[in-house]
């Protein structure tokens, strides 16, 4: 079974091994943010630099055997919004080349003014599996978003973790 190397989880535990995941948890975390108000948050938060909006702390040794990344993206200006939920690290990062993302959904510009509900701004991702990764106590499960400057802009998103504690 392989092992995980980022440095934050055991590598020397495997990922993780089949389980009946009847005794499993949840913890979400939900966002809505303006792409001014995203800005203001860091002025260098356009992609592909993303700032940190919410997180999970799942506040033990978990096995994380699933996410669920719910969104709807309304940017009616150019350039892009998004969001991406990941291992938590800094506060602001660039998600270019990063490893540790998990899912993510991003838009150019996706709607006009006065036509506010796009076909493509609202997604639903899941990830999951029959085993499980290893995340240590102490390391965040996040949301970060990215947008351009303006207030029409809209994010908002849903993230879920499902889990198990393990020793």
């Amino acid at each position: 079974m392989p092992s995980c190397n980022c440095g934050q989880c055991d590598p020397a535990l495997p990922l993780g091994s089949p389980y009946t995941f009847s005794n499993f948890a949840t913890k979400s975390v939900a966002i809505r943010y303006t792409g001014a108000q995203i800005i203001a948050l860091s002025a260098s938060a356009t992609y592909p630099v993303t700032v940190k909006v919410g997180e999970i702390d799942l506040q033990t040794n978990a096995g994380l055997f699933a996410l669920s990344l719910s969104s709807s993206i309304t940017n009616p200006v150019a350039g892009v919004a998004g969001v991406f939920a990941a291992i938590g690290e800094a506060d602001v990062i660039n998600i270019t080349g990063m490893t540790k993302l998990f899912l993510s959904h991003n838009c150019e510009q996706n709607s006009i003014a006065g036509l506010p509900n796009p076909s493509s701004r609202s997604n639903s991702l899941q990830m999951g599996q029959n085993s499980y990764f290893r995340i240590n106590q102490g390391v965040k499960i996040a949301i970060y978003a990215c947008a351009p400057n303006d207030a029409s802009v809209l994010v908002s998103a849903v993230l879920t973790a499902f889990w198990i504690p393990i020793q």
